[in-house]
């Protein structure tokens, strides 16, 4: 397994330490091509299976770059889905898509990187 460059999670208020949500982020330095969606999804996966019990719901994912292939938004509008069933009696299929595609650029006037998520 490669080792991802973000990992965060959430604690339950007052349950701690229970986890209510995990963040998986890959970062890229220039451009983020199409591969790199498949690699932030592979950790994705490996999450859900890890620490979510099978829920995607508990997970946020994060591509950041400073620039994006047109190849790579479209790869994550096609490939950043999953299907997926939680509970029994009743089970409940769910979709999941929370991939979040973020450019970062920096800002000579503040002086401070600025983020713009991508729709």
């Amino acid at each position: 397994m490669d080792k991802m460059d973000l990992f965060g999670y959430a604690y339950v208020p007052g349950f701690k330490p229970t986890k209510s949500r995990f963040l998986v982020g890959e970062i890229k330095k220039d451009i983020a091509r199409r591969e790199d969606v498949d690699q932030l999804l592979k950790y994705v996966d490996w999450v859900k299976d890890e620490y979510c019990y099978g829920d995607y719901s508990m997970i946020r994912a994060f591509l950041v770059a400073h620039e994006f292939e047109q190849d790579a938004v479209e790869h994550k509008q096609t490939v950043g889905m999953r299907r997926y069933t939680i509970g029994v009696r009743p089970a409940q299929s769910l979709e999941w898509s929370d991939v979040k595609l973020v450019r970062y650029a920096f800002n000579a006037t503040s002086t401070r990187i600025e983020f713009i998520v991508l729709d």
